[in-house]
């Protein structure tokens, strides 16, 4: 086809939030079309506690002629949701309000969750929003189970990736922003770099698109919900993306960069 990858298994979502102050739903749904168009003829599950949410991407999928297979969710119901508890409770112990509001969060994770989501949208709100932003991971992984279920005998195996609703807001952004066109590395979660930092330390891990053989999904899975249990006894206001950070601090090896900067001769000569 015309886009290229064909043979990768999306898994997606959006939920409507009321009261959320990150984005209005106008954001996520003007963006959703452009997001799915290029992935003409691959297989897509799309999650949404709206029917009217899925019935709008099973119309966008006919017309991309994408095979996609909608299903209904609660925010309460997903797998994140204990975890998204006891990380608001993390987030709450930063009592930032002792000084005030700072005009700007220079891209600092904790103090952008804390005043925008966990203050400006309140406790609940923040709690569904990591629900599903700490979800994604397992929901993939679920997939993986499913497919390793339905086909145990398959030689090869298939590729699965998270893809954000809103993802097309990267395009032309960054280095290999054709995320439809990306190949999976063998044994590794291929993702973009962050522009945002935690603790002050650049984030290496963006979580609007990440793909990876099945396999390597379940293993990732029990890596990130160990960084993320490690995260909720912490004072900091965390997101899937400090703690996909600290995983691939802990398991390098697991992770590859798709838009990691050129090598010029001087960074060659400053890595000897």
């Amino acid at each position: 086809t015309a886009f290229g990858m064909t043979n990768r298994h999306y898994i997606s979502g959006y939920w409507p939030l009321v009261g959320n102050g990150k984005h209005p739903a106008s954001h996520y749904l003007a963006l959703l079309p452009e997001t799915l168009a290029p992935l003409r003829a691959a297989a897509l599950t799309f999650y949404s506690s709206d029917p009217a949410v899925l019935e709008r991407v099973m119309a966008l999928s006919d017309h991309a002629g994408i095979r996609c297979e909608p299903r209904l969710r609660r925010v309460d119901d997903l797998p994140a949701w204990s975890l998204a508890g006891a990380l608001v409770e993390a987030c709450e112990r930063m009592h930032l309000e002792a000084w005030p509001r700072p005009r700007q969060f220079w891209r600092e994770k904790g103090s952008k969750h804390y005043w925008r989501d966990f203050k400006g949208s309140g406790p609940a709100v923040y709690r569904q929003l990591l629900s599903i932003w700490l979800s994604k991971i397992s929901l993939v992984a679920d997939e993986a189970r499913q497919q390793r279920n339905r086909r145990p005998e398959a030689q090869v195996e298939g590729s699965l990736a998270w893809i954000d609703a809103s993802l097309a807001r990267c395009n032309r952004t960054r280095r290999r922003w054709r995320y439809w066109r990306v190949k999976d590395r063998p044994g590794r979660l291929s993702h973009y770099r962050s522009g945002m930092r935690c603790y002050g330390v650049p984030l290496t891990v963006q979580a609007g698109f990440l793909s990876a053989e099945a396999s390597v999904w379940p293993r990732l899975e029990v890596l990130f919900l160990d960084a993320a249990a490690a995260a909720a006894s912490m004072a900091y206001a965390h997101d899937e993306e400090t703690v996909l950070a600290e995983c691939r601090r802990r398991q390098s090896g697991l992770f590859h960069t798709i838009d990691a900067p050129r090598r010029g001769p001087l960074q060659w000569m400053l890595r000897r």
